[in-house]
């Protein structure tokens, strides 16, 4: 699980909308660093495609981190080889199949019961210099991470090599726009295999 992966600094920018909420949602981060990643073992040859997947760390000052994170889904999307060809999201579609269920989920509940999605309560809690909001603390139920691309910024990956090696050095220069984050306070609707949210 996630056993390869690219990591670099980056910011969290918020706009008025970001207002309704607290701590790291109102004051933003320009100490963040955030990890690429592939959410599953890829077999050369044999893995349907990628399983896209990232995790950021938010620094504050004088406490641990808050920490948050995007997929597509539990198990690999066939075909999908542009890691950045789909919306990442807070919240998981449940397993497709018996193995997950059976298996990782199984495991996963033995420790807590939410196992589908991480919520947003600690971003919330401080700001990045780790003050505690002055008004009760709000956060939104629901994260969707719209992946932007400008040219071929992110590039577009392709099955003819790992990811992370068409992903590395200059392919993503410093100061690119890389999400679009947009918060929701219900969860989306999920049929099949992926969920139905709002169109922003």
């Amino acid at each position: 699980m996630h056993q390869q992966g690219l990591v670099a600094k980056a910011t969290f920018n918020t706009n008025t909308a970001g207002e309704a909420y607290t701590g790291l949602f109102t004051s933003g981060s320009d100490s963040a660093v955030i990890r690429l990643s592939d959410a599953d073992l890829n077999v050369p040859g044999l893995s349907p495609g990628w399983n896209p997947s990232f995790g950021i760390k938010f620094l504050r000052d004088g406490m641990a981190s808050a920490n948050q994170f995007g997929m597509l889904q539990f198990e690999h999307i066939a075909d999908n080889w542009d890691f950045f060809g789909n919306d990442f999201q807070s919240h998981l579609p449940v397993h497709e199949g018996d193995c997950g269920p059976n298996s990782f989920a199984k495991f996963n509940a033995s420790a807590f019961t939410t196992i589908f999605q991480t919520g947003s309560n600690d971003l919330a809690s401080f700001n990045e210099e780790g003050v505690a909001p002055d008004r009760t603390k709000n956060f939104p139920f629901y994260l969707r991470y719209v992946p932007v691309r400008t040219g071929n910024v992110p590039p577009v990956t392709n099955g003819d090599s790992p990811w992370f090696e068409q992903l590395k050095g200059s392919a993503i220069p410093a100061g690119t726009h890389l999400f679009d984050v947009y918060a929701m306070d219900s969860r989306p609707t999920c049929t099949g295999r992926r969920c139905v949210i709002p169109t922003p």
